[in-house]
């Protein structure tokens, strides 16, 4: 990333944008979020790996993924995680296709679980959920579907920052977070600018990852009605 000067002294920094799950590049990886993960979460343990084989293994050598059986809230962000792991990282993907946990221990496994304690339904609420990584195994808790979508989010995140820096261990962490405002919307404007449909299905991809839950389509304006009916 190069700054370039631009009007008023400010710094335009040109960022090419990875496919959605597939992580984001930081500017600054020693930054006080040592997970990459954005918006930064409430609470995060992470501790770097001791030896070789002491954290989550990315790469064609490591076990192959499987995901165990998950509750009925789960069920769409479980099927969102599927799709993507038999699909990513491009050439060495995490799970293989058409696979659900078995007594095998050459597998590791990729749980989705509700929260039992009501202590934890109260912090957690609508949208809070926990995301465990360890060494053979990817975890998430949380008390609704939407908590689910938000801990999948993470999880896309967490794995996908250490593949775009290169890093092939992501570390033991346990985050815990709820979002700290109820209102996360985006607006595209089509009344004055034309997106495909292709563009429009990206962004929709970009705002699960950013955890996004309010789209604002602008359809209409001075300029027309840019929606065919």
């Amino acid at each position: 990333v190069v700054p370039k000067s631009g009007a008023g002294g400010e710094e335009i920094l040109p960022v090419r944008l990875e496919a959605p799950a597939e992580g984001h590049v930081r500017f600054d990886p020693d930054a006080p979020n040592p997970t990459g993960i954005i918006p930064r979460p409430l609470e995060v343990e992470s501790r770097e790996p001791s030896a070789r084989g002491s954290g989550f293994q990315l790469g064609a050598e490591s076990a192959p993924l499987r995901l165990a059986e998950w509750p009925p809230e789960a069920e769409s962000a479980a099927r969102l995680l599927q799709a993507w792991a038999t699909a990513w990282p491009p050439g060495a993907p995490l799970a293989e296709a058409n696979s659900k946990s078995d007594s095998s221990s050459s597998y590791r496994s990729l749980a989705l679980e509700n929260a039992l304690d009501e202590g934890d339904k109260v912090w957690l609420g609508d949208e809070g959920y926990e995301v465990i990584v360890s060494v053979k195994e990817l975890r998430i808790i949380a008390a609704t579907s939407e908590g689910f979508h938000r801990g999948a989010a993470t999880l896309q995140q967490l794995l996908g920052v250490a593949h775009t820096e290169g890093r092939s261990v992501v570390p033991p962490a346990h985050i815990r977070d709820r979002p700290r405002f109820g209102y996360r919307g985006i607006m595209l404007d089509v009344a004055r600018h034309f997106f495909p449909v292709t563009f429009v299905k990206r962004l929709l991809d970009w705002m699960h990852i950013y955890k996004l839950n309010v789209f604002h389509w602008h359809l209409t304006d001075d300029e027309g009605w840019r929606l065919e009916i």
